[in-house]
């Protein structure tokens, strides 16, 4: 494995392993949302919120749609089944 795999690998795990976009996963396990729904669901701000998404985006987890104004976040179910799958085996 080459260490662009590496370090790729470990941020993954980084962000899997982080708290806060976990709540952001489990958000969005059932829907899809936008950010002001998120923000309040979660009460944080759009900033954090924006900060979360772009994490979980940065690794394939999430996945957008645009209509209109409004961008809205949903789970890339095949890779966060994926993930929850591999990190079982540890």
């Amino acid at each position: 494995m080459n260490s662009n795999h590496l370090s790729k690998a470990k941020l993954t795990i980084q962000i899997l392993t982080n708290k806060k976009c976990q709540e952001v996963v489990e958000l969005l396990e059932d829907y899809q949302m936008d950010v002001k729904t998120i923000e309040y669901q979660l009460k944080i701000t759009q900033s954090e919120t924006s900060q979360r998404l772009a994490r979980l985006r940065k690794i394939g987890l999430v996945n957008t749609n645009r209509v209109g104004k409004n961008i809205y976040y949903s789970l890339n179910t095949e890779k966060v089944t994926y993930f929850k799958n591999l990190l079982k085996q540890f």
